[in-house]
């Protein structure tokens, strides 16, 4: 995704109550990829999910992204619970979400349609309880 989509994307994703966040390189003029972020609901749980631009991928962007996240939705916002969806077959984002420390749940058959056809996904949730969301939001916990 170009700069000027994102850009375009973000911006009408928080028009309508749904944040999204770049992934910015050190340079702060690259963007690495994107955090999105639904919530928070009444019930204390939000959903989040994430792309990483394929020049990115391997350097722990999704993961050091989704931490930052987390963090600042359970400390800040105080939330209970964190959702996290792929489709069925994404091995990467559920790397990601896992060394996390989501745990999976099962799967949402017919969730979405992509190109016209119904998929499923799996489905993920990192609880403000689990240990490692108490190590996640410690004061000493480095990024």
């Amino acid at each position: 995704m170009s700069d000027a989509a994102f850009v375009t994307t973000a911006a009408a994703s928080w028009a309508s109550g749904r944040a999204v966040f770049a992934i910015v390189g050190p340079s702060e003029n690259e963007l690495l990829g994107a955090m999105g972020f639904v919530g928070p609901a009444e019930d204390g749980t939000a959903e989040i999910g994430y792309w990483v631009s394929p020049w990115a991928r391997g350097r722990g962007v999704a993961r050091t992204a989704t931490r930052l996240i987390c963090r600042w939705a359970f400390v800040e916002l105080g939330l209970f619970r964190i959702e996290w969806q792929t489709f069925v077959g994404n091995e990467t984002s559920r790397r990601v979400a896992e060394s996390c420390g989501f745990r999976y749940e099962g799967v949402l058959r017919g969730r979405s349609s992509q190109r016209g056809e119904r998929r499923d996904h799996w489905v993920a949730g990192l609880l403000r309880t689990d240990p490692a969301a108490i190590d996640l939001c410690a004061p000493s916990t480095r990024l």
